[in-house]
């Protein structure tokens, strides 16, 4: 498929389901969520801290969640619409702008001296 194909198939659909027994970070996966769709997915590797809001989390080989999980959007017009609009806003904030962004933030932070939540190692190879 074209990307241009997968990019219409998205704007066409109403929910992305990702029913992987193993995966990582999935381009797919942000694809859909950048296209505001709400998101049903398998908890393994990188998918379940993308869902907050935005999706619902099911059990691996459990094809009656992914089932239910489907029909309760389908019926759940409103939910399903919130959920859209929170895999957007998901999304943008993974963009490489606002990445990079946050990078700027605590590195004026350190520079300034100020405390951050958690310990940074930064490690220059010479």
């Amino acid at each position: 498929m074209s990307h241009d194909s997968i990019a219409d198939l998205y704007k066409n659909s109403d929910v992305f389901v990702l029913p992987s027994l193993n995966e990582g970070m999935s381009n797919a996966l942000l694809e859909a969520m950048a296209s505001g769709l709400p998101i049903i997915v398998t908890d393994t590797g990188g998918t379940a801290e993308l869902v907050n809001g935005n999706g619902v989390i099911v059990p691996m080989g459990d094809s009656d969640a992914i089932l239910e999980a489907i029909s309760g959007l389908i019926y759940n017009p409103e939910e399903r619409q919130q959920m859209s609009f929170n895999s957007r806003r998901i999304a943008e904030g993974m963009a490489w702008g606002a990445v990079g962004n946050e990078y700027i933030k605590a590195y004026e932070k350190v520079l300034s001296g100020e405390k951050l939540p958690c310990q940074i190692m930064i490690i220059q190879q010479i």
